[in-house]
């Protein structure tokens, strides 16, 4: 950020970045998560229901964070899509 205040342009490009998307969204313990192996012989749809639960679980604690409160809508992947599920 200093060397976007200052001008920089060359030094900040130099910033280490990841030049695909990170799918590890949330506090990024999972970098580059897209490139970890799924569990084989999942139970679909119970895997990505799974994953609902978790955020649903946490629903509480992601509206305390959030600027935006109570107002916020999630997503979360299923088998054949990025953004399968999308709920508020």
């Amino acid at each position: 950020m200093s060397a976007i205040s200052d001008g920089d342009l060359q030094s900040a490009a130099s910033w280490p970045a990841n030049g695909d998307r990170s799918f590890s969204l949330g506090n990024f313990a999972l970098v580059n998560a897209s490139t970890i192996d799924a569990p084989r012989n999942l139970e679909i749809p119970a895997f990505y229901l799974d994953m609902v639960g978790a955020i649903e679980e946490m629903r509480d604690l992601i509206e305390l964070h959030s600027r935006h409160g109570s107002n916020l809508m999630f997503c979360c992947s299923t088998e054949n899509e990025e953004v399968g599920l999308i709920w508020q």
